[in-house]
């Protein structure tokens, strides 16, 4: 009989078991800590005959994504988010330095290098590439990252007659001084002696990361003449570890002022962005973040709001979702756990403080983030006479996906943009002669 060594060097999720060419070693990926689905994957090692499991990663400071071998089993390559790109790094199994092979410090370009497939004896690589200025297209490269050829143009007629935006890569300070990444779009036909109304865009997650790839609204609103500011503040993947864990505990604190900071930035730096007329939306945390917004926008930073998806209480939306392991993760416990923290991070507790026009949308069908939350921030903006409209999917659950519903979704988003940044509320639009 034959005994083979546990692979939990780590108790909590392994997964991506890839066997060696020679079928001596077991490769696969390793958190840390139960419950967290955001922990580093690290890649680990074992002998199959009796060995221990041993991190080949402990000291890269990214999450190991999918894994494979190198042809000779001297090598394994696997994919990690890297400061908004994915990229496609290799190890050795005796371990040392991780090299960026497509992607990173490569010659590959910035963007999304996915599902990386090995030529002949690694001698090349054949991966999908999706930057900003166009959607996937297959590309190889030498085994080095080098020698880019673009193989496919399967849309190219479509980026000739078609806008596609590229954006500016930029650096600022967030909260406690940490250094936080983030884009801007400028608008189409840019005029630098015009002044443009500032969309800012807040992904969900929080455990996520906005990369340097193209996606469907930066070309939708800065074509209608929008400047489109993005960021990846605290919670955000791809920046190490410590920054994605920044967010547990503390949706209302770093991470808004991380936002806020951005938008400041980015207002200071080009003359000709309205800092008058500053909207944001965001969906799933994207929608929270506008939820608590709400409630919190003293200063005066946006004029309009766009919330979907959004939580509105911590209690009721623990008491509803299909993933209790997520608020129990971030929010160390049940509400009743920690009551103060569940008090504190639910937006619908500072109704007294709601004052700026806002669009709640949401799907019927939403199990992650029950329909309830909106429907709260939406009864709470009519009652205190809060200029608002909440839009409901009966056919759609946390994700528009639905061809026709997305287009109605983002006509929407612009309609209200449109009515609160460029035609001041609509008032002067509605008393003028047709």
């Amino acid at each position: 009989m034959r005994f083979f060594p546990s692979l939990a060097m780590y108790p909590a999720v392994d997964s991506h078991l890839r066997v060696s060419p020679d079928g001596r070693y077991l490769a696969y990926r390793a958190t840390k800590r139960p419950g967290y689905e955001s922990d580093r994957y690290q890649l680990m090692l074992m002998e199959l005959s009796f060995g221990q499991p041993v991190s080949l990663t402990a000291d890269f400071d990214h999450s190991v994504g999918s894994v494979f071998w190198g042809h000779k089993g001297k090598k394994i390559y696997f994919q990690a988010e890297d400061r908004a790109d994915i990229n496609l790094f290799s190890v050795s199994i005796r371990g040392g330095d991780i090299k960026a092979v497509v992607g990173g410090k490569s010659k590959s370009g910035h963007g999304y290098h996915l599902n990386c497939q090995p030529g002949y004896k690694d001698k090349f690589f054949i991966y999908r590439y999706r930057p900003m200025t166009h959607y996937y297209e297959l590309y190889k490269c030498d085994r080095g990252g080098g020698n880019v050829k673009q193989l496919t143009n399967i849309n190219g007629d479509i980026y000739k007659k078609y806008y596609f935006p590229d954006a500016e890569r930029v650096s600022f300070k967030g909260a406690e001084g940490a250094a936080v990444n983030g884009f801007l779009v400028k608008p189409l036909y840019f005029d630098p002696e015009r002044k443009y109304p500032l969309m800012v865009r807040i992904h969900g997650g929080p455990q996520q990361m906005f990369g340097y790839a193209y996606r469907t609204e930066y070309a939708l609103f800065s074509g209608a003449e929008y400047a489109v500011f993005f960021c990846n503040p605290r919670g955000s993947t791809g920046y190490g570890q410590e920054f994605c864990d920044g967010i547990r505990g503390d949706w209302g604190g770093k991470v808004i002022e991380d936002i806020k900071n951005g938008v400041r930035f980015v207002i200071e730096n080009n003359e000709w962005i309205d800092p008058k007329k500053v909207g944001a939306w965001g969906g799933s945390f994207g929608g929270f973040v506008c939820n608590w917004i709400q409630g919190h926008n003293e200063d005066g930073m946006f004029s309009v709001l766009v919330s979907h998806a959004g939580e509105a209480d911590q209690w009721s939306s623990y008491g509803s979702t299909e993933e209790l392991w997520f608020p129990e993760w971030e929010s160390y416990g049940s509400p009743w756990d920690n009551p103060g923290l569940s008090n504190r991070y639910s937006p619908i507790r500072y109704a007294k403080n709601f004052s700026t026009p806002h669009l709640i949308i949401h799907g019927e069908l939403d199990y992650r983030v029950p329909i309830t939350g909106s429907e709260q921030m939406f009864t709470a903006l009519q009652r205190l006479g809060v200029t608002s409209k909440m839009i409901r999917f009966p056919n759609e659950d946390h994700w528009i996906l639905k061809p026709h519903n997305q287009r109605f979704w983002y006509a929407s988003i612009l309609d209200w943009f449109e009515q609160w940044l460029r035609r001041d509320g609509g008032e002067k639009e509605e008393q003028e002669p047709e």
